[in-house]
This record gives structure tokens, sequence and C-alpha cells, in this order.
């Protein structure tokens, strides 16, 4: 199901394969994980805390989110949420020519403390969760490299091995299988988006703004 096709030729083959892969682990999700247990998560509406950690996504799921945010909001909306992206990249930049990660950055989707593009948010994103909104916020003044966050194993581990399958899958056809999230929607949300895409498919990297990644917590 997850497998690469030869025909991709559009960001809209590749927003499809990010929202099979999406669909699938969120049916995954449902049978694996019971709803008692996600009641006990400190996750809630309000908790952005792991909104400014750096999250890792595949290029497909980047599209995917700069598509929905094409179809989600209007002109100024759009526009503004460019200027957000294009500014976290700057920031990723900075990290990466400091040779460090990044960290206590705001996503570019955040909104009155919430994801404004909840439904199509990336597979990490999905996958993550907490069990103490205390050591979150720790998490996001620290980083994720001084502060262990306590998790419900099963719920990431659905997501993640669907995000390794996937990106199994795009190594084997040779393509960059992980980016950071906010420099790879600055990219896809610019003007020469389709040239970005072009040049990723024909085997490119996607460079700009990508430091170096966070060890696996």
């Amino acid at each position: 199901m997850l497998g690469i096709q030869d025909s991709w030729k559009k960001p809209d083959d590749l927003a499809q394969l990010a929202a099979n892969a999406i669909a699938y682990a969120d049916q995954r999700a449902d049978v694996i994980v019971p709803e008692n247990r996600r009641t006990q998560l400190a996750c809630a509406r309000g908790c952005d805390h792991c909104c400014y950690l750096p999250v890792e996504t595949s290029v497909p799921e980047a599209i995917h989110l700069a598509l929905a945010a094409r179809d989600t909001f209007n002109k100024d909306a759009l526009a503004a949420l460019a200027l957000r992206a294009k500014a976290a990249a700057s920031a990723y930049g900075l990290a990466a020519t400091n040779g460090g990660a990044p960290e206590n950055i705001p996503c570019p989707i955040l909104e009155d403390e919430a994801c404004g593009l909840y439904g199509a948010r990336p597979l990490a994103c999905r996958g993550w969760n907490s069990l103490d909104a205390l050591a979150c916020e720790q998490a996001k003044e620290r980083g994720t490299r001084e502060v262990k966050i306590p998790l419900y194993t099963p719920l990431r581990a659905v997501y993640a091995t669907t995000g390794t399958a996937l990106a199994k899958g795009l190594s084997a056809a040779g393509l960059e299988a992980s980016v950071y999230l906010a420099p790879a929607l600055s990219a896809f949300l610019s003007d020469n988006a389709d040239a970005v895409v072009s040049a990723w498919l024909n085997g490119e990297p996607l460079a700009e703004n990508q430091p170096p990644r966070t060890p696996s917590s």
C-alpha cells in the first residue's frame, strides 16, 4: 500500500501518497490504542509545547500539508502562513550555520495555541504524545536532549512504523527520505514550489535550511 509509484508526476500524486499513509496509520491507531488510554494523555487544545520542537517528516507529507493550506486558507491567511514558514526556515538555517539542532522555534501552522491544519498534520505530529505536560514545557525551553518526555509508546509506535515504511520506500526510489517540516513547508508554499517538487523527484535533496538531525529520543 505504501509502495513507490513510477507514475509520480505532480504534487497531487505525492500528497495522495501521504494521505494514504496517514489514513492507514489512523486506522491502525484506532484498533491498537484503546480510548481509555488516550484520555490519560496530557495532550489537549491549548497545550502547544510540542509545537516548538523540531519535526521530521517526509516530502510527500510536507506537500500534503502545503496543499491543505492552499485549500483551507484565504489569500491573506495563506500569505501570512508563508511568511511564518519563511521565518521558521530562516531560524532553522541559523541553527544549521551554528552546527546545532533547531529548538524552541514555533511551528508556522500554530495559531492560538492550536494546530491550524490539524486534520492534515504529519505522521510525526499524530504519533507524538505525552503523559506529563510539565515535561513538555521543560523540553520546549531546554530541548529534548536534556528533557525526556514520558510517552504512551504504542501510540507513537503506530505512526513511527508507518513513517519508517514510507521513508524506506522513498529511499529505495532514490529520493530524500526525511526533512524538517518548517523549511520544507516554506519551500512548498513558495512561488517556485513546482520547480522544487520536480527537482526533488529527480533525486535532488531539499537542501533549504536543513540542520543536522536531532537524535531520536
